[in-house]
Formats: structure tokens, C-alpha cells, sequence
């Protein structure tokens, strides 16, 4: 079974000034609600809710992502862009909070190096602005998205569980992502629901996330639960679903 690498979980590199840099491997795994299902039990007799959830029903809570892409630019500009990154930039939110974790993601084989640090919402209009002299925590992120002409492309909302446990190579944990819902988005603000499209109709997304080799605990949740493992991205699965939705608008 290959892995692919994933967000941080542990393993941190260093915390700055500039980000918090993290590795870590990942495997994505999509589930029928049945198998969901079972698998969120497992995981209750397994495993242990993460702080911000254990107190809330299912172990879940609403998240969203504002994804970025180059979608705008021409199609010199867009091989231009690619030739010269291979990270994945994106914006996440924990149900209405005023704080957001700007990311960039990067693969090196198996691995993905991350970097990632916190905002305020309000600071979210500071991406706007060509260059802003003012140190600020998100500056990094910003010269990097302005100098691949990155721009919002989708927000996808979904409600997260989340469990986790400790092992002598580091913490891992478990994520079950489902009610996926998707809506193209091009402003630098956050925007409401209207307009969103269920996507990944009765599926669950399963992560699994470890700092080093493939924890105990994991191997026997695979040996309980075969399954393979697929790189699904729900920008990916947005992306298609806006396609259809105006190739259908089209015929109408």
C-alpha cells in the first residue's frame, strides 16, 4: 500500500514568525455510509475525540476551506505558474470562527511538507492589496500567492469528526468528513452558503494522518476495514461539480 503525505500531525519542524512548518504522511480512503457508519464506532472504542469536538454530537463540527487557484490567468500563465509550483495553497475555517490557518502544502514523494500559521478574518482583506508594508502574520502566504497570481476559486463546507491517539513515533489521527457541500467563490472575504451544491452525495471522506511509519493502531483498523486508499480532493470533486452544474444549465 503506498501512502501519500499529508498536514502536520506532531512531527513539527520549528515554529516561527513565518509559519509553522510540519510533515507528515496521509492516506485518503472514500467510504459508503454503511461503512462510515461502523467505522465511526471503531473509532469511539479506539480512539479519542479531539478537544474541540468531544463535547459536541458525532465528535463533529463545521468546517470550511477556501481553496486557490489560477484559474483567472491566461493558459501561458497557468503552465507558467505550474512549471514553477507544485504546492497547494488553501485557507481554512473552523465553523464561524474570526481565526483562519492559511496553508501551503508541498509533495515530496510520499511526503507533504506543510506550512501554515493564523490570521484574524479581518486580515483576510490585506490578500487584496498588491503589497502591503505592514509586517503581518499572513505575510508570507501573501507573497507567495501574489507572485503565482493565485486568486479564491471555491469554498467547501463540511462537517469534520475528529479523533486522535499517541504512540511512540508521534501522534496520529483520524478524520471523517461528510455533508460535503461546494460554491465557486473569486473575493478575498468569506462568503455565506448561499449558493452551495451538495457534492459527494452519501460519502464519507476518511484521512488518516501519522507523523512516521504506519502506527499499530492503524494497521488493525485496515485489517478490520479493507479498504484502498485514493487521492480524492474535494477541490477536485468541486471543480467537477461546477462543470456539470453549468454544462446542465446549458441544455436547459
Amino acid at each position: 500500500m503506498s501512502s501519500r503525505g499529508a498536514r502536520g500531525v506532531e512531527g513539527s519542524d520549528q515554529s516561527t514568525d513565518d509559519g509553522e512548518r510540519s510533515r507528515a504522511f496521509e492516506l485518503k480512503f472514500l467510504l459508503d455510509a454503511s461503512t462510515a457508519q461502523r467505522l465511526r464506532a471503531w473509532a469511539i472504542a479506539h480512539l479519542t475525540a479531539s478537544p474541540h469536538v468531544a463535547s459536541m454530537p458525532d465528535h463533529a463540527s463545521v468546517a470550511s476551506t477556501m481553496y486557490l487557484d489560477c484559474a483567472q490567468l491566461t493558459p501561458t500563465q497557468q503552465a507558467s505558474r505550474k512549471s514553477k509550483s507544485k504546492s497547494k495553497y488553501r485557507i481554512r475555517r473552523n465553523g464561524d470562527s474570526t481565526l483562519l490557518q492559511v496553508e501551503r502544502s508541498r509533495s515530496r514523494g510520499e511526503m507533504v511538507a506543510t506550512r501554515a500559521c493564523t490570521i484574524e478574518l479581518a486580515e483576510l482583506a490585506c490578500m487584496r492589496d498588491a503589497g502591503n508594508p505592514t509586517p503581518w502574520s499572513g505575510q508570507w502566504f501573501h507573497r507567495r500567492v501574489q507572485r503565482l497570481g493565485l486568486a479564491p476559486a471555491a469554498v467547501v463546507r463540511y462537517r469534520r469528526a475528529s479523533y486522535f491517539a499517541d504512540g511512540v513515533s508521534g501522534s496520529c489521527t483520524l478524520t471523517l468528513d461528510d455533508e460535503i457541500y461546494a460554491q465557486p467563490h473569486s473575493m478575498w472575504t468569506w462568503p455565506n452558503t448561499d449558493g452551495s451544491r451538495r457534492i459527494l452525495e452519501s460519502s464519507t471522506i476518511l484521512e488518516l494522518s501519522f507523523a512516521a511509519a504506519l502506527p499499530p493502531l492503524f494497521k488493525k483498523f485496515l485489517a478490520e476495514f479493507p479498504q484502498q486508499p485514493t487521492p480524492l480532493s474535494k477541490y477536485r470533486a468541486a471543480r467537477d461539480s461546477f462543470r456539470r452544474a453549468t454544462l446542465n444549465d446549458s441544455n436547459e
